[in-house]
């Protein structure tokens, strides 16, 4: 597959999901703004990249995403209010596990862009 169809696909995909995007934007409070706008810069990051052959800028970009979940991840284990996992607020954990879903997507596709497999899970 080249890499134009595979952006294309990934384009067409991101674009049918807009409306989960929207509704998970309204879901969150300001700690996961930073997140999801790096998940949205992901199609433009794509393209941008693509059409000047460079593909260090995903690679660049893969590490932010990651660093940044890492970060909201270790902060919850400190401060409950920011755990992923709610036990007395399931509206938030469900938009929570979404961003964590979308999260998942965006390093698998960027992933597989740079052909490099993604594990299923690390330890």
């Amino acid at each position: 597959m080249s890499l134009l169809v595979a952006i294309s696909l990934l384009l067409a995909f991101l674009w049918a999901q807009r409306y989960w995007f929207l509704r998970l934007w309204r879901a969150f409070k300001r700690l996961e703004s930073p997140i999801l706008r790096r998940i949205a810069l992901y199609p433009r990051l794509i393209e941008a990249a693509a059409g000047a052959h460079e593909p260090h800028r995903v690679a660049f970009y893969l590490y932010e995403l990651a660093s940044e979940f890492h970060t909201q991840w270790t902060r919850g284990k400190d401060l409950p209010h920011l755990r992923f996992i709610m036990q007395n607020d399931p509206e938030t954990t469900a938009a929570r596990l979404a961003l964590v879903q979308g999260i998942v997507t965006v390093l698998a596709s960027g992933l597989a862009l740079l052909g490099v497999e993604a594990p299923e899970e690390m330890r």
